[in-house]
């Protein structure tokens, strides 16, 4: 996440150029893409990947499951994360980092990131995944989660299923993987899932089987006319450069379109 000075300064800069914002406005419910278009000449669509992906599993409503938005926006908002004795969190990203270093900070007892492949798969940037070794993060490799156990209606322990990696001539390669058939169980009082996010529908722009809207990759350009679309919104979760990168890319092509 960014610092919010940083993004309070970017905002502010923003204003000072004469840019309007309008907060608290969810477009495809609030404001409806057509309208956007019908008000303006163009219309670039960045809404970002911020819903959740879910496990599916027995248990991930239980209180004290949360999604790593909701972790990381306590963190953000309140200064300090959820604390708990002893932390899960399921993922292998960036994301997954931030909140198991979040909550080894907090003053967790144990911190520990389930991940179902190898650590060598691990989306993470290296530098990270050391950086949270260091500050006493365990990193539990080959494990699925099956199910959240719950005592006197409160998150108490994780079933894990041991994975393995699979042979080269399995469907999807050594990335695929295969369950050995065993389980075993993580005591947990608080679980963050940062199993990655996949973009919110946009009703009025075409989309793939992915939900992501489908965009023109010289121009940007979305299903409707006057519609432009990029980051996360158009790519699925990525990093904060390629959202600007689309940014750019949009904006040269949208003044050259209004001359």
């Amino acid at each position: 996440m960014l610092p919010n000075a940083v993004v309070e300064r970017k905002l502010k800069q923003l204003e000072a150029q004469g840019v309007k914002l309008e907060t608290g406005v969810k477009v495809g419910t609030d404001v409806s893409v057509e309208a956007l278009c019908a008000q303006f000449r163009a219309v670039f669509v960045a809404t970002g990947a911020s819903r959740p992906v879910m496990p599916g599993i027995e248990g991930e409503t239980l209180p004290g499951v949360y999604t790593a938005n909701d972790y990381l926006t306590s963190a953000n908002v309140d200064g300090r994360p959820i604390g708990g004795k002893n932390v899960l969190v399921v993922g292998g990203g960036n994301t997954a980092i931030d909140a198991a270093r979040c909550a080894m900070r907090a003053g967790a007892g144990t911190v520990t990131i389930v991940y179902r492949r190898s650590e060598a798969e691990m989306p993470a940037r290296r530098e990270e995944i050391a950086h949270a070794r260091e500050e006493g993060v365990a990193i539990e490799v080959l494990a699925a989660p099956e199910a959240f156990t719950a005592e006197n209606g409160k998150l108490s322990a994780l079933v894990c299923r041991r994975t393995e990696l699979a042979d080269e001539e399995y469907p999807g390669g050594r990335r695929g993987i295969r369950e050995t058939g065993e389980t075993f169980t993580l005591p947990a009082d608080v679980a963050v899932l940062a199993l990655g996010f996949t973009a919110e529908p946009i009703p009025g722009l075409k989309t793939n089987d992915k939900g992501l809207i489908v965009v023109d990759r010289d121009t940007l350009a979305a299903s409707r006319e006057g519609a432009f679309a990029g980051g996360d919104a158009v790519t699925g979760a990525n990093t904060l450069v390629h959202a600007m990168a689309a940014g750019k890319k949009a904006a040269a092509v949208i003044m050259e379109k209004l001359g």
